[in-house]
């Protein structure tokens, strides 16, 4: 009798625990971030992008870009979110209007979102590095830029190192030029 009692004590304890994991996980399904987060991943693959997490050695960035079983000739652009977004949270309601006359490649910055590096170098200048290792490893030779707030840093950045690759640069409330004054 004893050992039944042991044995429906610890079924109590086990479904109570299921419980809470399965209230849990409804939770963060059922969370205004989380749907969100699936509204906009469903906005970006309306129009016509797919993401991809590509592995640098160094670094791992992930990026929307075209569906590449679509053939396009559309001009390549470069969107790079600002600090404290990520690529879907900062140009959801820019996708759909410069999808129709480019294609876009929206990363999410290192650090940010699903990017992220073991590397200890935090600069402008490797996240700028680290965009262009991607775009050249998806075979975008040539591409216009544009970069809002912490982004327009990092395409100030870009467009220096890469002067053949960038064809034009738009960047968009950063104090790139700035002094104390």
């Amino acid at each position: 009798m004893k050992s039944f009692r042991h044995l429906l004590l610890l079924l109590a304890v086990a479904l109570l625990s299921l419980f809470r994991r399965v209230v849990a996980a409804a939770r963060r399904l059922l969370s205004f971030v989380s749907l969100r987060e699936l509204l906009l991943h469903l906005s970006f693959l309306r129009c016509g992008l797919r993401p991809v997490t590509l592995d640098l050695g160094h670094a791992s960035l992930h990026i929307w870009g075209p569906n590449p079983r679509r053939a396009s000739r559309k001009p390549a652009l470069l969107l790079i979110h600002g600090f404290g977004g990520n690529s879907k949270w900062q140009w959801e309601r820019q996708i759909g209007a410069l999808s129709r006359s480019f294609d876009l490649y929206i990363p999410d910055l290192l650090f940010f979102a699903r990017s992220h590096s073991s590397c200890a170098d935090r600069s402008v200048g490797y996240q700028a590095r680290c965009v262009v290792e991607v775009m050249r490893l998806i075979g975008v030779a040539r591409y216009s830029v544009m970069g809002i707030n912490y982004g327009g840093f990092v395409v100030f950045r870009l467009a220096e190192m890469e002067a053949e690759s960038v064809e034009r640069v738009a960047i968009l409330t950063a104090g790139i030029c700035m002094s104390p004054e």
